[in-house]
């Protein structure tokens, strides 16, 4: 019984890095410039963990939801005010 949890959980690590692997490999053409401050900015990993929240994890449409919404506001903010988006959002 260890072995398939232990399997199990290296099939489901594997993957997961697969799929992140696959996700932030767009990143450097999406900012044409690639250097640490901008692949470990803040904003990332503050978005990244705000968007299950506001949508919840309980399904899978939870944080498409959540991050819908979450860019759906940050763009309202910006076209009102950069300040007020700066304000709200930190980011």
């Amino acid at each position: 019984m260890a072995c398939r949890t232990l399997r199990l959980k290296l099939l489901v690590t594997v993957l997961s890095g697969a799929l992140m692997g696959m996700a932030g490999a767009p990143l450097p053409f999406y900012v044409a410039y690639l250097d640490p401050p901008s692949a470990f900015n803040l904003s990332y990993a503050v978005n990244t963990i705000a968007m299950p929240l506001i949508g919840g994890t309980s399904t899978w449409i939870g944080p498409v939801i959540g991050a819908v919404s979450d860019d759906g506001a940050q763009t309202a903010m910006v076209t009102i005010s950069s300040a007020f988006n700066l304000m709200l959002s930190g980011s």
